[in-house]
């Protein structure tokens, strides 16, 4: 008899150990996991600078930077040059508020580089952002800011990659937002070669980007450690193409011929909608609201495309451009604000990863405000937009840890006759200095070129 109590004391006694190991073990996990976030939380800060395309301040809106003049094009123009940058954005509310700006050099990886402000920036290293004007007969009412450098403030002597930050005056840790932009020394020629994947489980969905590199008088002795290379499609730097070398080397030329590494899905064309004017009803439109205080649309129902043939036509390769019919000619304050619902229609979720609006209405990153959430009783995935009057083009495309390559596409499909634009950038650190020039730049597109 003892002998069995002895026995049940001992099995008590480890189940017992046990369970309090178990607990202490849950509770580092529940610890370390709060500590882990907490760490994500002030990552993901408001306050914390990102170097990349970016909007800190739930105030601001529709963030545009581009060539001056030129609406859809990339933000990059030529070292010492007449060219200037055109910054516009909106801030909610009918108090101006006062901005001031700068910006910081960065490396060939959007990295901030080592040289101080005073080795980038002639005059002064930051300046205070005056141009501004009230939206006009507007339900949403805001402030419209813009900006257009370099300017007799602020010039740039060097080239390469730069973030500029916008903040409250004496407070640029707190940036209000943040766009990257490119100053380029045509130093360089480029010589592109667009065509099929070369590799036969691509040839059908994916775009090959070749090129040859002719250094011309710049003397590289070491191409493979000073050079670096990025390719990009449709000013999408998120799905860009880093680390190629040259493949052959002649006299004069280094050549980027690639069997697959740098191949870029095509997709398909980008779909689109047109909200310019808010009384006539456009293609992609089911329907106009008014609830709230708001203009409320609906688009139509959009569906899988995987299954499709590949159609061909004009679209904005993932941009937008902000416009009014109704407005009397200026479209920056005079366009309006309206809640734009997309739904894609799914039998059922997904279960590899989320669905995300794609395009540089969303910054094409994937922030949480273009994720999409699936409602089982439309069998649709659905999201709300805030987007201000104009024509906007889009896509669906799918996020995760572990998503393979078509996946990515899933809801869209992908084809090699998709016209698509690609930039090569090209950075060169020559010895002794401690920065990435960009030397080169040429772009080409893929139905065109």
């Amino acid at each position: 008899m003892k002998k069995k109590i002895h026995i049940f004391l001992v099995v008590l006694s480890a189940f017992l150990q046990f369970g309090y190991a178990n607990a202490q073990k849950k509770d580092r996990n529940k610890q370390n996991n709060q500590e882990e976030s907490a760490v994500a939380d002030e990552y993901y800060s408001a306050n914390f600078l990102r170097y990349s395309d970016y909007v800190y301040s739930p105030d601001i809106h529709t963030v545009q930077l581009f060539k001056k003049g030129w609406e859809l094009s990339a933000p990059i123009i030529v070292l010492n040059s007449d060219e200037q940058l055109e910054l516009h954005f909106d801030q909610f509310g009918e108090d101006r508020k006062d901005y001031s700006w700068t910006v910081i050099q960065c490396n060939a990886d959007w990295k901030p580089s080592v040289l101080q402000p005073h080795e980038y920036l002639e005059t002064f290293t930051e300046d205070v952002l005056t141009d501004y004007d009230f939206s006009f007969n507007t339900l949403q009412k805001y402030v419209h800011y813009s900006l257009t450098f370099p300017n007799e403030n602020i010039k740039i002597s060097k080239s390469g990659n730069f973030l500029l930050i916008v903040y409250p005056p004496g407070e640029p840790d707190s940036p209000v937002l943040s766009r990257r932009f490119l100053i380029l020394e045509e130093s360089v020629t480029i010589e592109v070669n667009l065509r099929q994947a070369t590799t036969p489980a691509n040839r059908l969905t994916h775009q090959e980007v070749d090129f040859v590199l002719k250094p011309g008088a710049v003397r590289i002795t070491n191409p493979y450690d000073a050079l670096k290379v990025v390719l990009v499609q449709n000013n999408c730097w998120e799905n860009a193409i880093t680390g190629l070398t040259p493949v052959h080397i002649r006299e004069g030329e280094l050549d980027y011929d690639y069997n697959g590494e740098n191949a870029f899905p095509g997709y398909k064309e980008y779909r689109w909608f047109d909200t310019r004017s808010l009384r006539m009803l456009t293609d992609q439109i089911e329907k106009y609201d008014f609830a709230d205080g708001k203009n409320i649309v609906d688009l139509k129902v959009d569906v899988t495309r995987t299954d499709k043939n590949h159609y061909s036509y004009s679209d904005l390769n993932g941009k937008f451009a902000i416009r009014n019919k109704e407005g009397l000619g200026d479209h920056l304050i005079e366009a309006d604000y309206t809640l734009v619902n997309f739904r894609l229609f799914s039998p059922l979720p997904i279960t590899f990863g989320s669905v995300f609006i794609s395009g540089a209405l969303t910054g094409w990153g994937f922030p949480k405000d273009a994720k999409m959430n699936y409602n089982y009783s439309t069998k649709c995935y659905e999201c709300q937009l805030l987007l201000k009057q104009g024509y906007y083009s889009y896509m669906y495309l799918i996020s995760a840890e572990k998503v393979s390559d078509s996946d990515t596409w899933y809801f869209e499909g992908s084809s090699s006759e998709t016209e698509n634009e690609y930039q090569i950038f090209v950075y060169y650190r020559e010895d002794g200095t401690l920065y990435d020039k960009l030397i080169g730049y040429q772009k080409a597109n893929s139905v065109i070129d």
